[in-house]
């Protein structure tokens, strides 16, 4: 170590304290709220100001780590950190996840990280604060095009789930063909409402409000489309697939059926029509030499979290379900919990656990519709349902691919997925992407902050990584 650098406890430079019972909580309230493992809601109130750090306290999330650049809560769970100077919060961020704290926990029950530890852990630093600040800031910028990109991630199969909605449980574009129809409207106009659906220009309530007769319909709709398309001259340029072809393949009439009125020509079926349960499992004889592993508690809401990795001998048995790209993973123990994932391209050698049902489509048409389907909030809700156990309630396999659904002509199905894999497939390189960017950040990390390379001598950026 350098005369640049200097030898210190963390007590010298941030001030902890632990952390109060939370107030009332709020969907719709302004201020985080942080428990052991990040934000559990939100507040009215805050009780940290910005630039704060949280540290889990107790429970298996214990020495977990949190930066908040805004007024936050902090509950009992974790313990708040006042950098002394607020500008070297990010410093400090990263050099305690550096640290490891879990390591430093104690009880032989339930985990529990104390301020008296927290103070005393030795450290080694640089002796400029302004160092300190440029390479908290210079880090944080991995952190903020991670996040970025999982906003991205989040947006898209936001995007998809809503055309899903739109077309397959409200069927929005056969209903503006129904409204036109009725006010007398042509083919070409059920057409032009059908489009400006697709493409947001309008709503079945302004449908219904416009004047009847194919001429008037035609003379407003027709500007509202290609308003949304100014630079690409209307939508005979929509790309992949033109919007007024994707118009054709909706019918103009709603029919009865057992759950309701659903498009003439659709028909009601099970998730078993167009995927299968994949049950295959790597065996001694074809195993790859290392196991890429994803579990029920390492995946959320469609993002698998984290993969652990085995040899053949280390792996534990429930470790050796082989999915493929393409396939829908949902978790059968405790279904609730929304343990599901769509299996990209960046996932080639990943088994998943036997907690999980394995939707394999039978044709790749049907892949992000199985997904969306099987993942929707009612199908999830369905499953938490029929769970039955009361310590682990869980589903069969065969459960989750007798779910209903409705089944439109092949060409919706090609029509769907053409739309919306684009946006999956951006996403596969987006979390490539932000496993890049993670694993730069890791690599410099213990480097700037051991003084065995110099801030000056790398100037990380994401452009350079990205």
């Amino acid at each position: 170590m350098t005369s640049d650098w200097i030898e210190t406890t963390l007590g010298d430079y941030i001030d902890f304290k632990n952390g109060r019972t939370s107030p009332d909580r709020s969907d719709n309230a302004p201020i985080p709220v942080y428990g052991s493992n990040g934000i559990i809601g939100y507040t009215k109130e805050s009780n940290a100001p910005e630039n704060s750090l949280i540290i889990g306290r107790v429970g298996s999330y214990c020495g977990s780590v949190y930066h908040s650049y805004n007024q936050s809560w902090i509950t009992d769970n974790a313990i708040l950190g006042l950098p002394k100077n607020k500008d070297e919060s990010e410093f400090w961020y990263f050099l305690l996840l550096r640290l490891d704290l879990n390591n430093f926990r104690s009880g032989s029950g339930q985990p529990l990280l104390n301020q008296t530890t927290l103070n005393s852990i030795p450290i080694q630093i640089p002796n400029s604060s302004n160092i300190r600040v440029l390479i908290g800031k210079h880090l944080m910028k991995f952190d903020e095009k991670i996040e970025l990109n999982r906003q991205i991630n989040q947006t898209l199969e936001q995007i998809a789930q809503a055309i899903f909605k739109s077309w397959f449980i409200d069927f929005e574009p056969v209903k503006a063909k129904v409204i036109v129809k009725e006010k007398g409207g042509n083919e070409l106009a059920q057409s032009l409402a059908v489009q400006a659906i697709i493409c947001g220009a309008t709503t079945l309530e302004e449908l219904q409000a416009m004047d009847a007769g194919y001429q008037g319909l035609e003379a407003q709709l027709h500007p509202l489309i290609t308003a949304r398309f100014p630079e690409q001259h209307g939508l005979d340029y929509w790309t992949p697939e033109t919007i007024s072809t994707l118009a054709a393949y909706f019918p103009n009439e709603l029919v009865d059926s057992d759950i309701g009125v659903i498009p003439q020509g659709w028909s009601i079926g099970t998730l078993n029509d167009i995927c299968m349960l994949n049950v295959n499992s790597w065996t001694q004889n074809n195993a790859p030499n290392e196991i890429w592993y994803v579990d029920l508690a390492n995946t959320k809401n469609g993002v698998i979290e984290e993969v652990q990795y085995f040899t053949w001998d280390d792996s534990p048995s429930r470790a050796r379900r082989i999915v493929n790209t393409g396939d829908t993973i949902i978790g059968t123990v405790r279904p609730g919990n929304r343990s599901y994932a769509l299996i990209g391209s960046e996932n080639k050698k990943l088994t998943a656990s036997t907690g999980f049902a394995v939707l394999t489509p039978k044709s790749q048409e049907y892949i992000e519709y199985v997904y969306i389907a099987a993942t929707s909030d009612s199908s999830i809700e369905r499953l938490a349902h029929l769970a039955d156990g009361a310590a682990y309630p869980a589903v069969r396999p065969d459960v989750v691919i007798s779910m209903e659904v409705v089944l439109p002509h092949n060409s919706v199905f090609k029509a769907f997925s053409q739309i919306t894999r684009p946006m999956f497939l951006y996403r596969d390189k987006s979390i490539s992407q932000a496993e890049l960017l993670a694993n730069c950040c890791d690599s410099l990390l213990p480097k700037l902050l051991s003084g065995e390379i110099t801030f000056d001598e790398t100037e990380p950026t994401t452009e350079d990584v990205a």
